[in-house]
């Protein structure tokens, strides 16, 4: 084969695995790429064009390649329409809806702070909003502009120790969420950070709680979820009564709701997830967790 064509044809090749690794994965790992959705069409007419160039360039290629490069293509063109259908679950009008959905009068949004004072309605379904922030601090700020203009707060649980943003990157966006009337929140890793390592995990747990409230009021936490360790069992070794903290997987819910892994918010019979809010009846608490990273 012609070094010509290698090239070609590994310049496709990488383009269609590019594209096809995006979708499958969902962007879980690097959710910027969704914003490449709309110029994916395009990197696959370039991948097609390279495939079928050979041939126009007096380059010889089999038989058995000219078969088979379509086939890439059609597979491509089909995970990049299934994108489509999941990306559509995911956009800012879908969030805005659910937002003026809580915001009627059937729902009463309600905090961490007023479900620990005992503040619950008896007459309407209590709403708690949350949001862990993973990957994304400007999906974050997209989303918290969203919610003030409807006069809506939750709580944000911010990570110390994140793969793709830094603790001193999120400082700022921190201070202006507490400073506009939004809960914040640690979403803690430390027992994944320590290994399983339990006194280690808890002295970081204690240090992690007391940065993050010399930036703001933090008075909840909510696991990380990682795999190899169970990052709530630390609980067993601690009392939160002496940390001052609650956490977001101990309050008792009537339902609860969340994005977890960007996974389709569809079922096989088309209804939405959260569209389930109407399943609550008055005096009842739901917890959602909804995860800026996803939403566009």
């Amino acid at each position: 084969m012609e070094p010509l064509e290698l090239l070609l044809i590994g310049s496709s090749l990488a383009i269609t695995g590019f594209v096809g690794f995006s979708v499958v994965m969902q962007y879980r790992y690097a959710t910027q790429l969704v914003d490449m959705l709309r110029i994916y069409p395009i990197l696959i007419g370039v991948s097609f064009a390279l495939l079928f160039s050979p041939a126009f360039l007096g380059v010889g290629v089999s038989t058995n390649y000219l078969l088979v490069s379509p086939f890439i293509e059609v597979v491509i063109l089909i995970l990049w329409y299934y994108s489509l259908d999941w990306y559509s679950d995911y956009t800012s009008s879908s969030f805005r809806e659910f937002l003026e959905v809580i915001k009627s009068d059937d729902f009463e949004i309600i905090s961490f702070d007023d479900y620990e004072n005992g503040h619950i309605s008896m007459d309407k379904v209590n709403v708690i909003l949350r949001h862990d922030v993973d990957i994304s601090l400007s999906r974050t700020k997209k989303m918290a502009e969203t919610q003030k203009e409807l006069g809506i707060h939750s709580t944000y649980f911010f990570r110390l120790h994140a793969e793709k943003y830094t603790f001193e990157e999120a400082v700022p966006i921190i201070k202006k969420l507490a400073d506009d009337g939004f809960g914040i929140g640690l979403h803690y890793e430390t027992l994944s950070l320590a290994e399983g390592d339990r006194k280690k995990a808890i002295d970081l747990l204690e240090r992690d709680i007391g940065v993050l409230r010399e930036i703001a009021p933090v008075r909840v936490v909510a696991a990380h979820g990682q795999k190899g360790y169970k990052n709530r069992e630390i609980w067993i070794d601690v009392d939160k009564s002496s940390l001052s903290i609650s956490s977001a997987y101990d309050m008792e819910n009537d339902l609860y709701l969340s994005d977890a892994g960007g996974k389709r918010l569809r079922g096989k019979n088309g209804k939405y997830l959260f569209d389930r809010i109407y399943e609550a009846k008055p005096g009842q608490i739901v917890q959602v967790l909804i995860h800026p990273d996803w939403w566009f």
